[in-house]
């Protein structure tokens, strides 16, 4: 018997949601993402700008 994670149902269901509202277009995708994330008022996505050892350091702490 195959255990179902109810969580990754939803997220999975969320996301074919998503896709199918933007008909499936990566650039109506992320322009979506780009006006609910502008929308929220604060940056959801944040991008660090690390050098190589900066970079295995942190990946370190968070494993």
């Amino acid at each position: 018997m195959k255990w179902i994670d109810p969580i990754v149902e939803e997220v999975r269901t969320v996301r074919e949601k998503l896709w199918k509202e933007c008909d499936y277009d990566l650039d109506r995708f992320c322009a979506k993402l780009r006006e609910k994330q502008a929308s929220h008022g604060s940056q959801v996505v944040t991008k660090i700008d690390l050098s190589g050892k900066q970079y295995v350091a942190l990946n370190k702490r968070l494993r």
